[in-house]
């Protein structure tokens, strides 16, 4: 597959989200916001590493009800990873978010999708 560019005006001058929580989740695209931050994330598929970006895409996806963007922004802040210094208040906040069911409902998600990966 050829290589991809992306390009974003977002500003990655600031460590924090200039997502608003009071916009619409209807109106964001999670799938792309969480594929977005995974590319900044990681650097894939010729896109630039960038985790001041990959946190405001995570965070994105996170505020649309996406429980794994919530987790890796927790991440992310707990790490301080594209913010600084970490921020251990948010994070608590987004892992709280990405395991609404703590950790026994965290298990039980995890071994549902190994269930259906090895039903493959």
């Amino acid at each position: 597959s050829a290589n991809m560019a992306v390009t974003t005006t977002a500003s990655s001058s600031s460590s924090s989200s200039s997502f608003s929580s009071s916009d619409a989740a209807d109106d964001i695209d999670v799938h792309a916001a969480y594929t977005l931050a995974n590319l900044y994330h990681y650097g894939l598929r010729g896109v630039v590493q960038n985790l001041t970006l990959a946190l405001q895409y995570y965070e994105i996806a996170a505020h649309a009800n996406h429980w794994e963007a919530a987790g890796q922004a927790g991440k992310f802040y707990f790490w301080g990873l594209g913010t600084d210094p970490p921020n251990y208040h948010k994070a608590k906040q987004y892992f709280e978010q990405g395991s609404p069911f703590g950790l026994e409902g965290c298990i039980q998600q995890y071994k549902a999708q190994r269930k259906l990966m090895t039903a493959k």
